[in-house]
């Protein structure tokens, strides 16, 4: 009876302890290989990729939509490009263009003719990432002998440990969550065998 009773409840902590591993594979999102599981659009993940460019003027970046079909997430099977920035500021004094550096691109506003630095607009800042870091690009102008000159200057500005994405730092899992399925298996490998201990003594 006594031995009946030790293989019943062995046998309920192996259900309780596979189900356990099971939410917890579930509640972070399987992965298989490169693919991720899902059970709707809303699971895949979409947005911007690769860097800004310029296309009629103004400045556009590519975005991504992801898609759950068959049980796994599809990237890159829609994608559409939007627009960012619109480049006209509605100043008829002012010359507007789309300025291309190659890792990304931003609006420019060119003064015909100017008195003060003031006159050739404020400065500007962006965020990128660069090298899996966050760089900043400063645009700036000056007044000289009475037209604009424009100058961009960039410089690291934070550096990333997990990589980056859309100019921030990404963040990395944390140690319970990287080995929650290991934690798991000795929690229950070890609550298996203090039963059996406690019934056999």
């Amino acid at each position: 009876m006594e031995k009946l009773k030790l293989y019943a409840l062995t046998f309920f902590l192996i259900a309780i302890f596979f189900l356990f591993l099971v939410s917890a594979q579930g509640s972070q999102g399987e992965v298989n290989g490169d693919l991720v599981k899902c059970s709707v659009d809303g699971d895949c993940s979409a947005g911007f990729v690769g860097n800004s460019f310029c296309d009629e003027g103004n400045v556009y970046r590519e975005y991504q939509n992801g898609k759950c079909g068959e049980g796994y997430c599809s990237l890159g099977l829609e994608s559409e490009n939007k627009i960012i920035e619109y480049c006209d500021d509605n100043e008829e004094l002012t010359i507007d263009s789309c300025i291309d550096e190659g890792d990304f691109s931003y609006c420019s506003y060119e003064v015909s003719s100017c008195e003060s630095d003031f006159d050739c607009g404020e400065i500007r800042e962006y965020f990128l990432c660069k090298d899996d870091n966050v760089w900043k690009a400063i645009s700036s102008s000056k007044c000289f002998d009475e037209s604009c000159n424009y100058d961009l200057e960039k410089e690291i500005f934070e550096k990333c440990g997990n990589g980056c994405s859309e100019g921030v730092c990404l963040e990395g899992e944390s140690w319970f969550s990287n080995y929650l399925f290991l934690v798991l298996f000795v929690l229950g490998i070890l609550i298996l065998g203090f039963f059996i201990w406690y019934y056999r003594r």
